[in-house]
Formats: structure tokens, sequence, C-alpha cells
């Protein structure tokens, strides 16, 4: 009946053996990271989204976040790092249907 199996070894999950590559790209996610997404997820539960609509008001929420994040004493990652992710975040939270 059709096929060689028998003269195969067969070996279970032969991958798992195999360790995972290490990441490859870009530095680490820093501290920074971390505490910038944790004040942004406090604004916005506090506060809201800034008004506009799409990904108005950026601008004035990372600086409401970098401000909040000095008062504490800490930095906060470079505006080019953050704005893509903040301003996904908006379109997203400015999406859902709140209850």
């Amino acid at each position: 009946m059709g096929g060689d199996f028998a003269d195969k070894p067969v070996r279970a999950n032969e991958d798992a053996a195999v360790p995972p590559e290490k990441n490859k790209g870009g530095a680490p996610r820093s501290a920074k990271w971390n505490e910038f997404m944790a004040e942004l997820c406090l604004y916005l539960n506090d506060r809201g989204s800034p008004p506009g609509v799409n990904t108005q008001g950026a601008d004035a929420l990372i600086g409401a976040i970098q401000t909040r994040l000095q008062e504490r004493g800490l930095d906060s990652p470079e505006r080019s790092t953050v704005q893509p992710v903040v301003n996904a975040v908006l379109r997203l939270f400015r999406e859902q249907p709140r209850t």
C-alpha cells in the first residue's frame, strides 16, 4: 500500500529540540517604553481620548504623557518612537463603542 514510511525513522516533534532563535532585530524595549505605556493607559482610562477624530490630538496626548512622566522624575521615549503607537491606540480607542 503506497509509500515507504516503514523505511524512515519517526521522530516525535523534531522541531521541539531546536532552541528558538534570539531576536536579531532592534534594541530591547527600554523601561522608558513600559512607563510611557502605563501612563498612556492610566491617562486614557481617567480622561478618555482627547477631542478629535482619527489621530487628532496625538501630539497633545504625547505631551501630556511626557509631562506626567517628568513629574515622576522619569524620562520618556523619543516622540518618533511613540507617535505610531499613540496614533494606533487613538484610532482603536475611538472606534470602540463605549458602554
